[in-house]
């Protein structure tokens, strides 16, 4: 009787519960991810803002230089009083209202592919979403930037608590106090930045510093950084512990070294106590993410460390059966 091949397959183990210690971890994580999403979507959102808010707040907008183009009127001349009120306050906002009627007619109707609803019943959606639109021009207008900034922070808290406590990625205790925690600093930035916005080149310098460098970190949670596979795939099961230890104990090194100089370097920046003219607050605050996410990248990695010497390994969820 021929003998049947070993057959391995691989079966899950069941699940730890988690310490204290991860569960920290993991609320930093959530913290760090909520930044993350909200430092995203504010710069885009500011960066829209300031061109929009300029653009409405002009003398003469874009769509009034375009028309007195049509009118014959160059660039270097200057129309009358009575003509520039003319298409400034009449011509160019009905112009703007029937190109957003059209557009939002035309994408109404594309979408009703079945052809449910009649002319009625479009017409009526595109004039909400005109309205819509209409109601937003006059929110970025009148309604003071940093107000815009707390409500749009608002629906980031929503949303994002939302899908996190629906897919039961946390409980709604750490949720809440995770938000508290990073509240302050956001709402401190926020009110700091006064009516207009023309701070959010100033606001785009500090979040993006932090997206990147919190980034780095999240990758070293989610176990996305890079490091050197073929080798450690190349070792024996049996020192796969030994080697994984000895390489995160080289990346602890590594990455305290860096952790040095950056808090060096953080500690010039303050020295030098430079101000942010827009928004009013400390420059350093760019540079200070730097060794805020190696500390982190320095107590994950140490975590990992203490699990390989143990014997584990960390994100190891399956094991190989005969």
């Amino acid at each position: 009787m021929a003998n049947l091949p070993n057959i391995s397959k691989s079966v899950s183990q069941p699940s730890k519960p988690k310490t204290w210690l991860h569960r920290v971890d993991d609320g930093i994580y959530l913290l760090e991810k909520g930044i993350v999403t909200f430092a995203l979507f504010a710069m885009a959102l500011t960066y829209f803002l300031d061109i929009a808010h300029l653009e409405f707040l002009a003398k003469d907008n874009a769509l009034d230089r375009l028309i007195y183009r049509f009118m014959g009127i160059g660039s270097n001349e200057r129309p009358s009083d009575s003509l520039h009120d003319r298409v400034h306050g009449f011509w160019s906002p009905l112009i703007l209202v029937v190109v957003a009627l059209l557009l939002a007619y035309g994408a109404i109707t594309a979408r009703d592919k079945e052809g449910k609803l009649k002319f009625g019943g479009k017409a009526a959606r595109a004039l909400a979403v005109v309205g819509c639109i209409g109601l937003f021009v006059a929110t970025i207008v009148y309604v003071p930037s940093n107000w815009v900034m707390i409500g749009f922070f608002c629906v980031i808290v929503a949303i994002y608590g939302r899908i996190a406590l629906t897919q039961a990625k946390t409980t709604l205790i750490t949720y809440v106090i995770v938000w508290v925690i990073a509240a302050y600093p956001i709402l401190a930035v926020i009110y700091s930045v006064g009516t207009g916005y023309a701070w959010s080149t100033d606001v785009a310098k500090i979040m993006i510093m932090w997206v990147g460098f919190l980034g780095a970190s999240m990758a070293t949670k989610e176990q996305k950084h890079i490091r050197i596979d073929f080798i450690r795939k190349a070792v024996p099961d049996a020192y796969r512990s030994m080697y994984n230890a000895f390489s995160h104990f080289v990346t602890i090194i590594f990455c305290l070294v860096l952790l040095v100089l950056a808090v060096v370097y953080l500690q010039q920046r303050i020295n030098l106590g430079a101000i942010l003219p827009s928004i009013h607050l400390k420059a350093w605050l760019i540079v200070a993410p730097i060794p805020v996410s190696i500390a982190l990248m320095v107590a994950r990695f140490t975590g990992r460390f203490v699990v390989a010497l143990r014997g584990g390994e960390v994100g190891t969820e399956t094991t190989g059966v005969s």
